[in-house]
């Protein structure tokens, strides 16, 4: 089971890895977003580890599921926080309006889900207090990553995420080509390794999910255009 979960989290982070990709379009920016729920997925798992809990079934699928639950605050703190500080110029008259509303309604949507799910604790089953347990101090935790560590992260990569000279442009191009290239790579390689470990049946269901993925990759930037979206343009004001 141990295995089999390390391999449906890393397809997970993958798949989630790709699509911040396609939406921020910058490989830092994508990066970034992946911190908070690297952050608290690692020290939940890590505690779960250290207390000795066994590990069943909710624990084993909320790993993956999880991903998605953590990743949801941090996409709406970055695209309020690279909105306003083009409109700005910098982070430092930038934070303190990212911290006015956008981050009241993180703190405000994390509370309200996980009062949400508080009450499955007081269920007669261990598997619904489990996921009502988990899925709480995920929120809790992918929310203050994203309010804590996010704007220090901004703070100290702000010349590759907002660059303003051709160097750095440069770097953070080659930044975001690369690492769409690991993800490519990442999930061509577990595709095959599907295929070498599985029946033919689930083969077929991981090359379709390759094949999406593709689509979803090259249709949108007309194919070879991938590359070139990557690199088009460049900073408006070079120092």
């Amino acid at each position: 089971m141990v295995s089999g979960m390390a391999k449906a989290f890393l397809g997970s982070f993958l798949v989630v890895l790709l699509m911040m990709l396609l939406l921020l379009r910058s490989g830092i920016w994508a990066l970034l977003a992946m911190v908070p729920l690297t952050v608290s997925i690692g020290a939940i798992y890590g505690i779960i580890g250290l207390i000795g809990k066994d590990f069943d079934m909710p624990v084993a699928v909320l790993s993956a599921l999880s991903l998605g639950l953590a990743v949801d605050f941090a996409i709406h703190f970055l695209v309020q926080a690279r909105a306003r500080m083009e409109e700005r110029g910098s982070w430092e008259e930038t934070v303190g309006s990212v911290f006015g509303p956008p981050a009241r309604a993180i703190t405000r949507n994390g509370l309200v889900v996980t009062l949400g799910f508080l009450p499955l604790l007081a269920a007669p089953l261990v598997p619904y207090q489990t996921v009502g347990a988990l899925i709480a101090a995920i929120l809790i935790a992918s929310g203050g990553a994203t309010l804590v560590i996010l704007p220090a992260l901004i703070r100290f990569l702000e010349p590759w995420l907002f660059p303003r000279t051709q160097n750095d442009y440069i770097i953070s191009r080659w930044v975001t080509f690369a690492l769409a290239s690991m993800v490519i790579i990442g999930m061509f390689t577990m595709g095959l390794h599907l295929f070498a470990e599985m029946n033919i049946e689930k083969f077929l269901w991981g090359g379709m999910l390759l094949w999406s993925l593709a689509v979803l990759v090259f249709y949108p930037f007309g194919g070879s255009s991938l590359v070139a979206s990557f690199f088009s343009g460049g900073p408006q004001n070079e120092d």
